[in-house]
């Protein structure tokens, strides 16, 4: 299987410093766009507001399973020129949303914070696994998957290591694997 990356923005960030931030240009993201074969499955991650309809336009002409991975401020603190409002229509054509409690906190507001109001925003179409949702503890953390036919619950022991990254690379994992097991045909 093949991937090809796109990048959306260059960021600074990490050691307790807040984000910076720059956007790619319109013409370089067009031509990375272009440049790249068709996609089997596309993952999604910081996504600046400027560049959210492109994005959006190219999932729809795509037609391919697609999963985000709402970035929408850096670890350390620091905005990362994504907004909810910006990614909403982006998020809307999406197969799965991904957000940790925060995003999610973000995507539900101003309805109070629970999976059924960012479902709700969203639209019945899109299914939303939120990561370490309302229900995790500094013991365990619980994820909640909520789709057209059902809600899933899991907990698991939190981890000690720095957990940064890891949701990027479940959201990854998740595309790929929507391909090979065939739930989702290329």
């Amino acid at each position: 299987m093949a991937t090809h990356t796109i990048v959306t923005a260059l960021t600074r960030q990490g050691a307790g410093v807040p984000a910076q931030v720059r956007p790619v240009s319109d013409e370089d993201l067009a031509y990375q766009l272009a440049a790249g074969p068709p996609p089997s499955a596309i993952k999604i991650g910081l996504v600046p507001d400027d560049h959210a309809d492109r994005l959006r336009d190219f999932v729809v002409n795509a037609g391919v399973p697609t999963v985000v991975d709402p970035v929408l401020r850096a670890s350390d603190g620091g905005a990362l020129g994504s907004s909810v409002a910006g990614l909403l229509p982006l998020l809307r054509v999406a197969t799965l949303v991904t957000p940790n409690a925060d995003e999610g906190r973000s995507l539900s507001a101003p309805l109070e914070f629970k999976l059924d109001s960012i479902v709700h925003r969203l639209g019945p179409t899109v299914a939303v696994l939120l990561k370490g949702g309302p229900f995790s503890t500094p013991e365990s953390v619980e994820d909640l998957l909520w789709d057209e036919e059902a809600r899933h619950r899991w907990s698991h022991a939190r981890q000690a290591h720095d957990p940064r990254g890891t949701g990027c690379a479940l959201a990854t994992a998740i595309a790929v694997r929507l391909i090979r097991s065939g739930e989702i045909a290329p």
